[in-house]
């Protein structure tokens, strides 16, 4: 599971990816964000075997802004885990983006998955984010936090690691999708992604 992370949710388990992927609950992968400078944008995704798999939707771009602080917002091209049978069964399409800053190496890493109909609840929600955050924090020292806040409006768990990595998720529930970020560094890219969330 890659791009997030689940704990609790039957449906949801927790896999394990790459040593630079983190496990997600449903089986997207997404970057291990070490706590150190971020890695080269090739090494944040890994392309896996492939029987079903959950169809990659570039549109689904468009609720993100397109630049952040000036830096655009990169799709990644094959990320890792769409062929795992619980993200299959569960999400209906994603992707991927990337935010990195070449100067500093701040970045934030976005996955957004739009759910299959019926698969949303809170339990799914809270099993997503807790695998995640689980996933994102497993180079970075483990989670030591979370907590909630408004960002652009909209009510956003966040999940902190010992090692500086910041975790969100928002659900869009007119698209019935989740978006979750990991985001390092003191320009809080992760952040001002959110901030700039559409519609």
């Amino acid at each position: 599971m890659a791009v997030g992370a689940c704990g609790s949710s039957p449906s949801v388990p927790t896999a394990s990816a790459t040593a630079v992927a983190t496990p997600s609950p449903s089986g997207v992968v997404s970057p291990s964000i070490a706590a150190t400078a971020s890695p080269p944008l090739e090494t944040f995704f890994t392309p896996g075997p492939s029987a079903a798999t959950v169809p990659i939707d570039p549109g689904l771009l468009d609720l993100l802004p397109s630049t952040v602080a000036g830096i655009p917002v990169t799709e990644v091209p094959n990320p890792s885990g769409i062929d795992d049978p619980t993200l299959v069964s569960t999400v209906e399409r994603l992707v991927e983006a990337v935010v990195i800053d070449p100067a500093s190496g701040d970045f934030a890493y976005a996955s957004i998955i739009v759910l299959r109909s019926g698969v949303y609840d809170a339990a799914f929600f809270t099993s997503w984010r807790d695998s995640f955050d689980v996933g994102a924090c497993s180079q970075a020292g483990g989670v030591t936090g979370h907590s909630q806040a408004t960002i652009g409006g909209r009510m956003t768990y966040i999940g902190k690691c010992s090692g500086g990595v910041l975790t969100y998720h928002v659900r869009l529930a007119a698209e019935d999708a989740i978006v979750s970020v990991s985001s390092l560094g003191p320009s809080h890219l992760g952040q001002k992604l959110l901030t700039g969330l559409r519609p």
